[in-house]
């Protein structure tokens, strides 16, 4: 463990010499790894050893992703510069749809709510939040294989959406608007990552649009948003978590739990690697979208996974596994860790366009460094479905918003003849 400490270290050191940006995504990835690791050796909880095979296949996924990463840097800037181009301009035509957006998400917001407090009313005697009580139930209703379709499990993903999108084309009070239900979202979702990929994607815009993307000036930006994560991690714990009897303080209680969700998919990953049997007929996970769909249409047989993953002991329970499980047991060792790489070159090159002055290349890359900062704890990079909705909708947004709707009542309407690019 400790050979593998220095080399994310090193790692962690040359990525951060080639762009000299805390967004760079092979950074980030080799950084959360060295984290999780230091962490590990510390033993500050109980949790069980590491065996070496696990050790390597970190390593190794961290020395591909870096690779992929530069072999991105290599694809011609004339290829990264390709861009939408919209008919119209933002500012003089459409002017009614960001108010639109905003009320339509106020509303979804509002009847989610209302949702919630119908779900909360039938569990009574629970001593928690309206939320948390509603969130167990959905949680209760996954683990039964009941499936759920209420909208408080989707209104959060969506308004994180449209406030990086706003966000990402320029601040103005619907972007505030939009954050503000963004938040809501995530509290009303009960899901600590919410805020994480809240945080994580309004964040890297503004770093790239402001330029302060070096490690020392963006520690100035990113300590509070991580301050606050921190404490709504930490204070929604409270809500859904029973204090352990042997905690002497609410901060001690909070301080254990936080090292177990950080260390503890690595242990969880480690008993997947010793025990290979008892994954090998799993349903395949990573490209559930699209199986899932052609089974709908009667293609092929195809029954998914279930929506919650199996809890193991570590010796405390978890049921998350790492980015690499589910890329392990659909495909492989091996392959799980050249498609490590193929992800290190996609992201980057994602990096690249958000840098090359594309509204749409930020916005669509900060929805994507929520997954980096996930993978010592979960795989995001294959949530297809969540990317597909961003792209669409925020197509859809340029192009409803820069169509000449003015055309028939003037030939020289302000809006018209405008070219915008995105």
């Amino acid at each position: 463990m400790d050979i593998l400490i220095l080399f994310l270290t090193m790692l962690v050191l040359a990525n951060y010499r080639v762009k000299r940006s805390i967004l760079y995504p092979p950074f980030a990835f080799c950084a959360m790894w060295l984290l999780d690791v230091l962490i590990y050796r510390f033993r500050l909880v109980e949790v069980d050893s590491l065996h070496a095979k696990t050790l390597y296949i970190v390593a190794a996924g961290a020395l591909l992703f870096s690779l992929g990463g530069r072999f991105a840097l290599l694809v011609p800037t004339s290829i990264i510069a390709i861009r939408f181009t919209f008919v119209g301009h933002p500012k003089t035509v459409g002017k009614w749809l960001k108010p639109l957006i905003v009320i339509a998400l106020t509303v979804c917001v509002g009847l989610a709510i209302r949702e919630m407090v119908s779900l909360a009313a039938g569990a009574p005697g629970m001593n928690l939040l309206f939320f948390a009580v509603a969130r167990n139930e959905i949680v209760e209703n996954l683990n039964q294989g009941r499936g759920s379709n209420t909208l408080y499990t989707f209104v959060w993903g969506w308004t994180i959406i449209v406030a990086a999108l706003f966000l990402s084309e320029y601040k103005d009070r619907y972007f505030w608007m939009a954050a503000v239900l963004a938040f809501a979202g995530c509290v009303l979702s009960g899901a600590r990552g919410g805020f994480l990929f809240l945080f994580s994607a309004l964040t890297s815009i503004y770093l790239i649009k402001a330029r302060r993307e070096g490690f020392l000036d963006a520690l100035r930006v990113v300590r509070w948003p991580l301050f606050g994560f921190l404490f709504l991690f930490m204070g929604m714990l409270f809500i859904d978590k029973s204090v352990d009897s042997g905690s002497k303080s609410a901060i001690e209680f909070a301080g254990k739990h936080l090292v177990e969700y950080i260390i503890g998919p690595t242990a969880a990953l480690d008993y997947v690697l010793q025990h290979p049997q008892d994954y090998a007929n799993l349903p395949h996970h990573t490209f559930r979208l699209f199986l899932r769909i052609t089974s709908t249409s009667g293609l092929m047989s195809y029954h998914p996974p279930p929506a919650l993953d199996a809890f193991i002991f570590v010796p405390f329970g978890t049921n998350v596994y790492t980015v690499y499980k589910f890329f392990i047991t659909d495909f492989g060792v091996n392959a799980a860790v050249i498609i490590l790489g193929i992800l290190g070159f996609l992201h980057t090159l994602l990096f690249r366009k958000a840098h090359s002055q594309s509204v749409l290349g930020v916005f669509l890359f900060s929805l994507t460094m929520f997954p980096v900062l996930m993978v010592i704890f979960d795989d995001q990079y294959s949530q297809f479905g969540l990317y597909i909705e961003a792209v669409v909708f925020a197509v859809s947004y340029f192009t409803i918003k820069s169509f000449p709707w003015k055309v028939f009542r003037s030939r020289a309407t302000n809006g018209y003849g405008l070219r915008q690019e995105v």
